[in-house]
């Protein structure tokens, strides 16, 4: 009779999960705002569904109905779950609105909008010229680049890391950064680093592909076959699910449990995590 009983709480808890997974399939999630200059910043974000992206700015709302449109950096019909959209010939020192449109849903930050100030106009760098790089893979044997990743590079500093700069991993797996662009975390100075002796924080983003960390020195790529700084993405996990897990999984989704520490959960697990184990355990598409 009890497991008679779980069968049917956890058939009732997975139409709970489909009737929200169908409103929050565009939702933006783990949004990033990035490479913050004096004339441009990037906006990127990951979806549960293949979707197209794009970016409403403006600098205020009595002007919404004139605000510019902005698409995917790759292409303005691109659809897929990685999301990295680029603001460019704007003004210095500036305060603009934005709003993400992911699929069919806008997200405005309830109304508010979000919002991002750019930098002053900075002299660049003219020192010695340092461009980390690396691959990307999604299987261990390093063959399989992880094309359409997003990249987030991050300078580690004594007391406080830099601003974070960002690409989208190229078509044959690579990441690259020239350092002398890196600014402070209030986009008001340039970074200071010592090529060969800085490390840098990567962060890749892939989507459903996974998702991968590492830190490592800032040593100028010199040769494609250098694999000191490849990295292989890590495959959200895909366990088993009983109903104790599943209940763990809808406290994700509503915010009541951000880290269970329940077997076969990771303790960092989010909600991306979340819905792309319970949709692939149970070949929801």
């Amino acid at each position: 009779m009890k497991i008679l009983l779980n069968k049917k709480i956890q058939i009732i808890l997975i139409f709970i999960f489909l009737f929200y997974f169908k409103a929050i399939a565009s939702t933006p999630l783990n949004i990033r705002v990035s490479n913050v200059r004096d004339t441009q910043f990037s906006v990127s974000w990951v979806t549960f569904n293949q979707e197209i992206g794009q970016i409403r700015y403006g600098i205020s709302k009595s002007n919404y109905e004139n605000w510019l449109t902005e698409f995917d950096d790759r292409d303005m019909n691109f659809v897929g779950d990685t999301h990295h959209i680029t603001l460019s010939k704007l003004a210095h020192n500036k305060t603009y609105l934005y709003e993400i449109i992911s699929g069919d849903g806008q997200y405005n930050n309830s109304g508010e909008f979000y919002n991002i100030t750019t930098g002053p106009v900075i002299p660049p760098n003219l020192g010695d010229f340092c461009q980390p790089a690396g691959k990307v893979f999604i299987n261990s044997n390093l063959t399989n680049p992880a094309y359409n990743a997003i990249a987030y590079i991050t300078i580690i500093g004594k007391s406080e890391d830099s601003a974070t700069e960002s690409m989208i991993i190229t078509p044959d797996g690579y990441w690259f950064r020239d350092l002398g662009n890196f600014r402070t975390n209030n986009n008001n100075l340039l970074f200071p680093y010592i090529c060969g002796e800085s490390s840098i924080r990567v962060e890749l983003e892939g989507g459903q592909m996974g998702f991968a960390i590492m830190e490592t020195l800032a040593v100028h790529f010199t040769s494609l076959n250098d694999i000191r700084a490849s990295i292989t993405l890590n495959p959200y996990q895909t366990k088993s699910y009983e109903l104790e897990n599943i209940i763990n999984i809808l406290q994700i989704l509503a915010g009541f449990n951000k880290a269970p520490n329940t077997d076969g959960f990771d303790k960092k697990i989010g909600i991306n995590d979340a819905i792309f184990m319970l949709k692939k355990n149970y070949d929801l598409k």
